[in-house]
């Protein structure tokens, strides 16, 4: 019985590889496996493909149940990432003494090329450093007082002066002096303090003022333009979709399911079938389940033809892989088909029972056809 082999996209880069049909082997280390396109090319080193013969070594695997399971790194992720689905490649399996091939499944594969890089850290603003320039002292010049009037006692006689009668000189121009230096300095002192010099709150002179930083104090701060996000581009329409290039513009733009799905509705009756089951794809991921039925029907052998599908062959496992979901959410066309596949696939055992569940479930929803294929299994 040929194996089976999966691979199944989780991160970047990375998938989960699970092998069915050699749960036998004597080893799950030191395992290799060979890739082989349709056009007999083969996987080599840096994912090239090459018509020599190469063998790429296997991840270490585990005993899961019946299958066989591990984690497959870029080297086999990224090449197989970048195949379209009309691309079929056989597996063969080398574990220890036992050699097998199969077909090669692959689900939502990334190549590690789309792994989100981290943002580079912002570079803060550089504030200049503001420059206080301190207030000016006030300009004044002191009263200069000769010493000797500033002292009590005898001082020295002024031969200017006329000599008392006791010989001294008159003390009366000094006092006089005196008095009005009093005077002067109690009136200054009042026109201070009625104002008569300025406003004493008013703020110091534009030559002492601190040098502003950016701008006066009476111009509001600049506001900074909010970030703008950049636009999506806008999606072409669904009759200029023609290279793979307009596609992915559409569904970069196209993130809901349901639109998707109308979309890739008119692309397959255009006969565009490649780009319909890619865009059929998009819509099932993104929660249509009648994008999930139409990728089915494309690989299912009932409904499977070449007018109707851009693979070369029908293929019923994979085509239960995507009537799956639709028959976890209700579809009863996709419970009935999921639940044919299976029947027909195993002639018992686990799949086959859960076969007979879908087809149940798809009879009690009212199902005619589903009725009539349950009274023909065992």
């Amino acid at each position: 019985m040929p194996i089976k082999v999966e691979l199944i996209g989780h991160t970047p880069g990375q998938a989960g590889l699970r092998i069915l049909g050699l749960a036998q082997a004597s080893t799950t280390s030191g395992g290799l496996i060979r890739l082989m396109r349709k056009d007999e090319k083969i996987l080599g080193p840096d994912g090239r493909w090459l018509t020599d013969d190469h063998w790429l070594p296997l991840p270490d695997l585990t005993l899961d149940g019946k299958a066989l399971v591990g984690q497959a790194d870029a080297d086999l992720v990224d090449p197989l990432a970048l195949l379209s689905n009309a691309d079929i490649v056989l597996a063969t399996v080398q574990l220890g003494d036992l050699r097998d091939e199969g077909r090669l499944v692959v689900k939502d594969l990334r190549p590690s090329g789309l792994a989100r890089s981290e943002a580079p850290p912002t570079e803060p603003v550089r504030q200049e450093p503001v420059i206080e320039i301190p207030p000016a002292e006030p300009d004044y010049t002191p009263i200069q007082m000769d010493p000797q009037d500033m002292r009590g006692g005898e001082h020295q006689p002024d031969d200017d002066l006329p000599a008392s009668d006791g010989g001294k000189k008159s003390l009366l121009p000094m006092i006089l002096v005196a008095a009005l230096v009093v005077l002067a300095i109690a009136g200054a002192v009042v026109a201070y303090s009625l104002g008569l010099f300025g406003d004493n709150n008013a703020p110091p002179s534009a030559a002492t003022d601190p040098a502003p930083a950016t701008q006066t104090a009476s111009t509001p701060p600049a506001t900074p333009a909010p970030a703008t996000t950049p636009a999506t581009p806008a999606a072409p329409a669904v009759e200029a979709i023609n290279t793979r290039e307009d596609l992915a513009k559409f569904i970069q733009a196209t993130p809901d399911g349901a639109k998707a799905y109308q979309a890739a509705t008119t692309l397959a009756t255009q006969g565009k079938l490649e780009f319909a089951m890619l865009l059929f794809q998009h819509a099932a991921r993104n929660g249509s389940l009648d994008g999930s039925v139409a990728v089915a029907k494309m690989y299912d052998p009932d409904s499977w033809s070449k007018t109707t599908s851009p693979m070369p062959a029908a293929d019923a496992e994979t085509a239960a892989y995507w009537y799956e979901p639709a028959a976890q959410g209700g579809n009863t066309e996709a419970q009935r088909q999921l639940g044919k596949i299976l029947t027909q696939l195993q002639p018992s055992g686990f799949q086959h029972d859960k076969g007979k569940d879908w087809l149940q479930k798809a009879a009690d929803a009212g199902d005619a056809k589903a009725k009539d294929l349950l009274a023909t299994v065992k």
